[in-house]
């Protein structure tokens, strides 16, 4: 909650925490409660509700494949095959687990399946490289449809991988907006500092809309969406994705 309130989350608007785990958490006002994900009320507007999905698998299983991948071990000859496959990835489509998952609840294990829905034993390096970063932003688009949250505005990155564009650029173009970055690096502290002052002019009476407490000026624009790719491309890819997904083993 704090962070949502550093990060100045506001309607129909989305944050990605990309750390030793993931996390996506989103503002809506048609909350769908689920046994995915978890939904509280917003900390920042009683009239709204925040959602959120925890992944177990982030920073440390995207480091996990780049190690496979790259011999070099370095991100920029990974970005550099991420950007050698085309959006879409050709329809292939790529789960890296490498610890069971809590959203879903997978089995730890990697899979990979070509256009055709086969499942396959390995994809070249730069089909893998855009499978990694494509899938799980399939699977966020995915799953935070399911508690609510669904065609975001734009979305806030924060957390290691937030440095890397490359990487929010696949987000930009899945989600189909803008992706921003925030400039500082403890957003749950800011937040709490910008609730205790929201709170304290809240108790004079009347709510006070958080927009007057808090601005975007921590927000830097990283990724514009490329145009269509987000209805043309991906929309039928989650569809894909969900359906893949239901064959995998579960906890």
């Amino acid at each position: 909650p704090c962070s949502v309130a550093g990060l100045g989350l506001g309607s129909g608007e989305a944050a990605v925490s990309m750390g030793t785990s993931d996390t996506f958490f989103g503002i809506t006002d048609t909350p769908v409660p689920s046994t995915e994900g978890h939904l509280f009320v917003s900390p920042v507007n009683p009239d709204e509700f925040m959602a959120m999905l925890c992944y177990k698998n982030g920073s440390l299983n995207r480091e996990r494949i780049k190690d496979q991948i790259c011999p070099s071990r370095d991100w920029a000859e990974f970005n550099s095959l991420l950007n050698k496959a085309p959006l879409g990835n050709h329809g292939n489509i790529g789960f890296y687990n490498g610890e069971s998952e809590i959203t879903p609840g997978l089995k730890a294990g990697d899979a990979r399946f070509a256009a055709n829905g086969n499942m396959t034993g390995k994809f070249p390096p730069e089909i893998e490289a855009r499978a990694l970063i494509e899938g799980k932003a399939l699977s966020l688009k995915l799953h935070a449809r399911s508690i609510g949250v669904s065609s975001p505005t734009r979305v806030i990155a924060t957390g290691g991988a937030s440095a890397n564009t490359e990487i929010l650029q696949v987000m930009a173009d899945v989600f189909g907006a803008p992706v921003y970055a925030a400039e500082s690096t403890d957003s749950a502290s800011l937040g709490a500092a910008y609730r205790a002052h929201h709170g304290h002019l809240c108790a004079a009476g009347e709510f006070v809309p958080f927009e007057q407490v808090h601005n975007s000026d921590g927000l830097h624009l990283v990724a514009e969406p490329t145009c269509g790719a987000a209805e043309a491309i991906y929309d039928p890819l989650v569809k894909k994705y969900a359906d893949l997904e239901a064959t995998l083993p579960h906890n």
